[in-house]
């Protein structure tokens, strides 16, 4: 028998609560038709349910002590202190993190998930992905939260740049995915400069072939120039070329010397 069908008494953050549909004595389909409705404490609804977010929930300690949601999959358990509860179909969807109740984040996948920064954050048995709480069934084959079909990754919470999955080339910086640069070659490396100008999203793009580079054009280089010795006994300077592969011919004061 699933676990929401089971009658269990949980404690979770020092509080007790009847877990699953048909717990502590309550009728199942009783409890299915009271989710969902308005409250404003625990005892506005129904035993077996908390009051999280001015809503009636299923208390869980577990993603499978939750009803099955549309796709035929447990429903997620999250934690809102000093509880867990099952999130609701109608409030688990996603596209932007202000798209979640309360400190809930929008995962990888589409879904309204806590927020961690490591396992620790999470309930027991769920894993940090991403920045978000997973169950391990919800993990692909690398260990991901594989991307929800029409879903950009960009401004997802992330520890690490495979944090950041989709076709579109994303970095993890200051823990969200974001576009590698933003119109400024300072955001990319010594040798690539971005796609774009004055502020817009674009890649960091290399300013030649791989394993060609000698020196870096890029403004603010410790190599950009290098002192060099005129014909005439003089001390002019070499700039690196753009593609980075070789400096250009002495000069000084902008002429060949």
């Amino acid at each position: 028998m699933r676990g929401w069908l089971a009658n269990t008494l949980r404690c979770a953050f020092g509080i007790c609560f009847c877990i699953g549909l048909g717990a502590c004595g309550v009728d199942a389909e009783t409890v299915l038709a009271a989710l969902g409705q308005g409250c404003a404490l625990n005892s506005d609804c129904d035993q077996g349910l908390v009051c999280t977010f001015q809503i009636c929930h299923q208390a869980c300690a577990t993603s499978e002590d939750c009803p099955l949601g549309d796709d035929g999959k447990a429903g997620r358990c999250v934690v809102e202190k000093p509880t867990s509860f099952c999130l609701l179909e109608a409030e688990s969807r996603c596209s932007l993190h202000s798209d979640c109740a309360a400190d809930l984040v929008c995962g990888n996948d589409g879904r309204c998930r806590n927020a961690c920064a490591s396992e620790r954050d999470c309930l027991q048995g769920q894993e940090c992905a991403a920045g978000a709480c997973v169950d391990p069934a919800e993990l692909d084959g690398s260990g991901q939260l594989p991307l929800a079909a029409g879903q950009s990754a960009l401004g997802k919470v992330c520890s690490f740049n495979s944090d950041c999955p989709g076709a579109e080339p994303l970095t993890c910086r200051a823990g969200l995915c974001e576009s590698p640069c933003k119109g400024d070659d300072r955001d990319c490396g010594r040798f690539a400069r971005c796609s774009t100008t004055g502020g817009e999203p674009g890649t960091c793009q290399l300013i030649g072939p791989p394993g060609s580079f000698h020196c870096s054009p890029k403004q603010g280089e410790p190599d950009r120039e290098i002192e060099c010795d005129c014909l005439d006994g003089g001390k002019g300077s070499q700039r690196c070329n753009e593609d980075g592969a070789s400096y250009g011919a002495c000069s000084k004061e902008g002429a060949p010397c």
